[in-house]
């Protein structure tokens, strides 16, 4: 626990542990609980599971028979009732303190039980110690010793129940995190050698403190440590001089900040959200003590996109190596993280590993830890480390990027819920696209805030479409954990109260609130003649059906296709058929020397990475783009990816997404851009499905509603041929309110509108439900440590998310008695040795893709389940095979494309170029 206290957790962090007026005694108690936290295997019960091993170490002692066999649960039960802590005079206090330090004993595991009952005690004692008195005497006896060794002060008797409570959660965090490090089989066995012969004091103390160097270089190898960098201005540090919000920002910000924070900034796509958010966060974490960083993005795409980004960041920033994770459900394998991993220092260290043993020579582990041999990426001071690869471990990293999920999580009652909490309470926290996610996710959003607001952690809040009623909620939550804060450490409320005045928002602007003070500041930033845009938009209505969408699409591209044609076009569909479909159709069309790319979710893993990669190597900022290509993607392309087009159609959606979509058109200064486009501005061509009354069509996956109303607000104020200009920044917060829902649209005059309305108010309000039943109470609400987790790993079982793909499967074609991932059987599916090798679980899942679980899948499943060997592995667990048939058939809901059809799984197929087909509902 020392190690860890100098080396790696952060001011802000070791601040949750203060008992009394000293942190120091804090420190000392939490090298005393993580001492105790295996108590519970001094029993008989425990110790009498070997029978072999019983006789070896206590030969002629009759040897007990318990009913349970653990050590968390007497671990409990001794903390609680054999008054092992040395306490202090307040008796209230004290009862306290004991079932709290019990507590985290009994639930280092990850799942913290209840206080126990008086009624319960005996019972757990007699069915999992299965001891007598010479056993309670040991365990009072190993207590005096880790206390004496560690000098651990009785409980200062002004700590409030408030500290204790605060204490006893951070260190449920943490005692599991030491526990790890100190089980590895190496550092175990490099301890050995120094145990002491004799356990008093006198021989533990220096036994203690020659561990601390120990782990401290565990820490050092595993990369937890505490990075060190050097401050440059933003024009050092970015190569441009800051604009805009960036500007206002670097003039402004220090002087409002106190201590920790929440942050929002909202501001036009393409004006440098990160930029301002990475320079946010420096001024952020130093007044707060957060030395660490996460960044959350809404998905895997704009993740990898993110975590090249901060890797470059890293790199002009730190003083020396610091470590970065990537984090999301296919990180793992993803080839962003394995040139990551390739780096070495200038010292020539390799990746750092943190494993117990050394990877096989030939393997991908091997290539990636191995130094002087092979290929090698430049040196840089972001690095990557193997042990933050394990499962719950790469929050802990330094640096994460990461999909809002990863921090989403810290919501749920889950194993380990308080280890999410401690690792990101240390981080200045990141999140983009705050908009972007819909009630479900914003009820949890909302309960992280609060609990980041009460820990004191700085967050920052990314968006160029921000509803302001979002807004002040979102700064309500953090504000109101905030006030904990400030209670905690014996802040005053400021006079008149705490204030969180949200009114002056502005677009583009900045809002503030400091935790310290209370206050809730509101900064607009005015642009530039330069930066204000002329967005051109037309509305163009068509029947509802899918030919007449891509028809729609062919003659507005025709700039682009026809003889001579210039310019970079992008379609955005609602769904993965209509990008599919528009695709096929605009296939005819297209001529040879144009370039068309489809790009959605339901590819393979592979396929979609390197897809997303070749789009942002045309179309981004330094992208070397063709004379003529075209586009088709689904929302995947519109938040995050730093991609410019000369013109953008998109199928209508919610308001606040068809201006994230037209943000991707113009987005920089070309001098390559071709002049008719150049000339016409940027252009925004809405398409409008329609039924045969001429009512709006509904269309998946958007509510019904919101699209209605970005219908009308749209027809306000275009013209009697369908075109508007909508003026950014000036009417882009006027607008994205407009289509806010509110409760006068149940009473709306149209008559579609108000059932709309009505059915998307039900559904937000059973999915705001949904997530309060799976959330951890908010800081004000928690009666007890046990409400934070659950028999229940959210990485396998709680969704942060609500209708998603949630199930991945592997297409698998059969030749003879062998299995393959390819039609021509020239890839063989590979197969388990003594254990899975890393390449071979990476080959399955780079071949896997995502789909929404249906009864077509679970009755494919039953009909043919997956090979055994895939549930040995916890990821190919959950990976569903698919037979595939040999030979492709035409398809006729495409258009008689030719597909692989999925065996016994009626309307599924396979295409090479489009990807999955899923069966109709």
């Amino acid at each position: 626990m020392r190690a860890l206290w100098d080396d790696y957790l952060a001011p802000a962090v070791r601040q949750r542990f203060q008992l009394g007026d000293d942190v120091r005694t804090g420190l000392r108690w939490l090298m005393f609980v993580a001492g105790l936290h295996d108590i519970g295997k001094c029993s008989g019960g425990f110790q009498s599971q070997d029978p072999k091993v019983w006789d070896l170490l206590y030969p002629g002692l009759s040897r007990p028979i318990a009913t349970s066999s653990g050590h968390t649960a007497p671990g409990q039960a001794c903390v609680q009732t054999e008054g092992l802590l040395p306490v202090g005079a307040d008796a209230v206090a004290t009862q306290l303190w004991v079932a709290l330090i019990a507590q985290v004993v009994g639930g280092h595991h990850g799942v913290i039980p209840p206080p126990l009952a008086r009624s319960w005690i005996g019972t757990v004692m007699k069915s999992t110690l299965a001891d007598g008195p010479q056993w309670t005497g040991s365990r009072r006896d190993i207590a005096e010793l880790i206390a004496r060794a560690v000098d651990v002060p009785q409980l200062p008797d002004m700590s409030s129940q408030s500290h204790l409570r605060r204490f006893a959660m951070a260190a449920c965090g943490v005692v599991p995190l030491g526990d790890w490090i100190v089980s590895q089989e190496r550092y175990i066995n490099g301890r050995f050698a120094e145990l002491p012969t004799e356990w008093t004091p006198d021989t533990v103390r220096p036994f203690l403190n020659s561990g601390v160097a120990k782990v401290s270089a565990e820490l050092e190898h595993i990369g937890l440590r505490r990075l060190r960098r050097h401050v440059l201005g933003f024009e050092q540090r970015f190569s441009f001089a800051p604009r805009g919000v960036q500007q206002s920002l670097v003039e402004h910000l220090s002087a409002h900040v106190t201590g920790p924070g929440l942050l929002v900034v909202m501001t036009p796509t393409g004006q440098g959200k990160t930029e301002a958010a990475l320079y946010a966060a420096e001024v952020l974490g130093a007044a707060s003590g957060a030395e660490g960083l996460f960044f959350g993005l809404p998905t895997m795409a704009t993740t990898d996109a993110m975590f090249r980004r901060v890797i470059g960041d890293l790199d002009r920033v730190l003083d020396e190596d610091g470590v970065i994770s990537l984090l999301h459900s296919m990180a793992a394998y993803t080839p962003e993280l394995h040139d990551l991993l390739r780096r070495r220092s200038p010292s020539g260290a390799g990746a750092l590993d943190g494993n117990d043993e050394k990877p096989a020579k030939g393997s991908v582990e091997f290539d990636r830890l191995v130094t002087g041999e092979g290929e090698e990426d430049p040196s840089g001071q972001a690095v990557g480390s193997e042990w933050t690869r394990g499962g719950k471990r790469g929050l802990y990293a330094p640096v994460c990027v990461a999909t809002v999920d990863q921090l989403l999580a810290m919501a749920l009652r889950s194993t380990h819920q308080p280890m999410r909490s401690l690792a990101l309470s240390g981080k200045v926290v990141i999140v983009d696209e705050a908009h972007a996610y819909d009630s479900y996710m914003q009820t949890l959003l909302r309960r992280v805030l609060s609990w980041l607001g009460a820990f004191g952690a700085p967050v920052v809040l990314l968006s160029a479409t921000l509803p302001v009623p979002v807004a002040k909620s979102l700064v309500g939550a953090y504000a109101d954990g905030a006030a904990r804060w400030r209670r905690q450490k014996g802040i005053a409320e400021p006079l008149g109260g705490r204030t969180v005045d949200t009114e002056g928002i502005s677009y583009p602007g900045w809002v503030l609130h400091d935790a310290r003070t209370g206050r809730t500041t509101a900064v607009p930033c005015p642009v530039g003649r330069k930066d204000v845009v002329r967005l051109h938009l037309n509305l163009r209505e068509h029947p509802d059906n899918e030919d007449a969408f891509a028809n729609n699409c062919r003659d507005l591209l025709d700039p682009i296709v026809r003889e001579g044609g210039q310019g970079c076009g992008l379609v955005v569909v609602n769904t993965v058929r209509a990008a599919q479909l528009t695709y096929l159709t605009l296939r005819k069309v297209v001529p040879s020397d144009c370039e068309l790319l489809l790009l959605h979710a339901r590819l393979p893993q592979y396929e979609r990475s390197a897809r997303t990669t070749r789009l942002e190597d045309l179309f981004g900022k330094k992208g070397q783009r063709p004379r003529r290509a075209i586009v088709v993607a689904t929302q995947v392309v519109e938040q995050s990816l730093d991609l410019d087009f000369d013109v953008v159609i998109s199928e209508l959606a919610p308001l606040a997404l068809l201006l994230q979509r037209a943000g991707r058109c113009h987005r920089h200064p070309r001098a390559d851009r071709a002049a008719y486009w150049a000339e016409r501005g940027p252009k925004l061509h809405v398409l409008v499905a329609t039924r045969a009354d001429g009512q709006l069509a509904e269309q998946y996956p958007y509510p019904h509603d919101q699209r209605m109303m970005t219908l009308r607000a749209l027809r306000d104020r275009a013209d009697g041929m369908g075109r508007l200009t909508v003026t950014v920044p000036d009417d882009v917060q006027d607008l994205v309110d407009q289509v806010y829902p509110v409760a006068t649209w149940l009473l709306d005059d149209e008559e579609d509108l108000a059932a709309a309305a009505a059915s998307s108010w039900a559904q937000d309000e059973a999915a705001k439900s949904a997530a309060e039943v799976l959330a951890v109470p908010p800081p004000t609400g928690l009666h007890g440590l046990h409400e934070l987790t659950a028999r229940v790993d959210p990485e396998s079982k709680l969704s942060t998310r609500l209708g998603v793909d949630n199930s991945r499967i592997v297409p698998l074609w059969e030749s003879g008695d062998r299995l393959f991932l390819d039609p021509e059987c020239q890839k063989p599916v590979p197969q388990r040795g003594r254990s899975w090798r890393a390449e071979d679980v990476a080959t399955l899942v780079r071949h896997s893709i995502p789909v929404r679980e249906g009864r077509w899948l679970r009755e494919l499943a039953d009909k043919h389940p997956s090979p055994e060997e895939w549930a040995e592995h916890p990821l190919l667990s959950r990976l569903v095979a698919v037979p595939m048939a040999p030979d492709p058939e035409p398809v006729p809901a495409l258009d008689m494309t030719e597909a692989f059809p999925v065996r016994h799984a009626r309307g599924a197929y396979l295409h090479r170029e489009i990807g999955f087909v899923v069966p109709a509902p």
